[in-house]
């Protein structure tokens, strides 16, 4: 994954990411609650295929996106340049 954006909610607050060039730029009050996962060695795992990835700011750059995602109260938007092409996710949720 090269490149990623993800828009999500923090306490009814507006918060951004950017992963670029193998870093993050984020919005302070996602980068405090994204550090807080890292620091609690969160862990994110997948049964299919079976994996594990520890919370990260840093790299992989997939730890890093399931950290900033999970450190939203609701993720709004996610795109991935990854591949060389653009795919935008709009997620919604039924109130």
């Amino acid at each position: 994954m090269a490149w990623f954006a993800v828009q999500g909610v923090i306490d009814q607050e507006v918060v951004r990411a950017v992963w670029t060039e193998g870093q993050l730029r984020c919005d302070r009050l996602l980068g405090a609650r994204a550090r807080l996962l890292v620091d609690l060695g969160a862990e994110f795992r997948s049964d299919d295929p079976p994996h594990a990835y520890q919370a990260s700011l840093q790299a992989p750059p997939v730890a890093v996106l399931l950290t900033i995602i999970r450190a939203c109260d609701l993720t709004t938007v996610l795109v991935d340049l990854g591949n060389g092409f653009a795919e935008c996710l709009t997620i919604g949720y039924a109130t």
